[in-house]
């Protein structure tokens, strides 16, 4: 989850310079899918056709995917000292019975109550899918889910999600691949999901930022290089202590995220400190739980305030790992058919809990 503020980040520039075609598929369903691309396909849900928050045009699409290709490859913002991943994002072309999309990547569905619905309700692996839930569930080995709709707004805070823009999925990893802090599941590898295992979006934060053009400001962007982030294997470049402990019991940086490069930080007393109008440095500064030195959040993974322009050499292995090795991630007929010869566990019936990312 992310949360979004309303204020700019102006002046930290400087610091950094449902409808289907009905035709024969043009290219049949089983081709193939290039070493390295992952296509994505946007389920746009809504209840009014004619409200672009609720079905944005299809250049909004061909704009986030372009944005996003650009971030990972460390192109967005030149001079961050970002790392390249490599990786290429794409509009799916093909739905899952091979029919050409009238737009690429965007599959336009009514769904009722999409105006005003509960993301994590929407997410939860304890509910039973619907059909028109599986219909938009999409084979998560050929596509990247992302559902765009209009997260709940209620009067019940402990309810409420209109300040969250995006919630999403962490992948599973395998006995014979592990990564720390994933959940391993081996049956990942011959199952398809039972929950709506992808990425939420916001609709009200979605439409790209026009204030003064300025990339910084721009919450949809960040928050679709963010959770993709989580969807493919990194979590929160802050201090999320276990049950029993403070945010800074463990000073070790990699102990949350699996990443010693990424500067940990106790949240709660930043926003506790930021709130009450006591934060003794700049907001945008934080001070690792190891005593360092202040550091400038520059990380895609951090909430507000941050530049959140940047990965780091070991989130990119990370991400690298999943994209070759683990479950319910797009890839390449031979890569696919190498990850299934290389099993020799044993399929349970055991369903590990997966991971939500708020």
């Amino acid at each position: 989850m992310k949360t979004k503020i309303l204020l700019s980040l102006t002046a930290f520039a400087l610091l950094l310079a449902g409808c289907k075609k009905d035709t024969a598929p043009q290219e049949p369903a089983s081709s193939d899918i290039p070493n390295g691309t992952i296509p994505i396909v946007f389920h746009v849900l809504y209840e009014n056709p004619a409200d672009p928050i609720q079905n944005p045009d299809a250049s909004v699409f061909r704009k986030r995917i372009g944005q996003i290709n650009e971030f990972y490859a460390a192109t967005l913002f030149p001079n961050a000292g970002s790392r390249k991943v490599q990786v290429t994002f794409t509009l799916a072309t093909h739905d899952p019975t091979g029919r050409l999309l009238d737009e690429p990547g965007v599959n336009r569905v009514g769904y009722a109550g999409s105006a005003n619905m509960s993301a994590s309700e929407f997410l939860s692996a304890k509910r039973t899918l619907q059909a028109r839930d599986k219909a938009i569930l999409w084979d998560p080995n050929r596509y990247v889910n992302v559902w765009l709709f209009g997260f709940l707004v209620s009067s019940d805070p402990e309810q409420d999600e209109n300040n969250v823009t995006g919630i999403s999925y962490l992948p599973y990893c395998t006995t014979a691949h592990p990564l720390d802090l994933l959940v391993k599941w081996d049956g990942a590898i011959t199952q398809q999901p039972y929950y709506m295992h992808g990425i939420t979006l916001n609709n009200r934060y979605f439409l790209p930022h026009t204030s003064g053009g300025n990339l910084l400001d721009d919450e949809g962007m960040f928050t679709f290089c963010h959770e993709m982030g989580h969807y493919l294997g990194l979590r929160h470049a802050f201090s999320e202590p276990k049950e029993g402990e403070g945010d800074c019991d463990n000073p070790d940086n990699a102990s949350d995220d699996g990443c010693s490069d990424t500067p940990k930080y106790d949240r709660k007393t930043y926003q506790a400190s930021f709130y009450a109008g006591t934060l003794p440095y700049d907001r945008y500064y934080r001070q690792p739980c190891d005593g360092g030195e202040l550091c400038l959040s520059t990380n895609v993974m951090d909430y507000y305030y941050s530049l959140r322009t940047n990965l780091t050499a070991q989130q990119q292995a990370r991400i690298e790992h999943v994209m070759a090795y683990s479950p319910w991630i797009p890839r390449s007929k031979a890569a696919t058919k190498a990850l299934l010869e290389n099993f020799t566990g044993e399929i349970t019936d055991e369903r590990p809990e997966p991971i939500l990312m708020y």
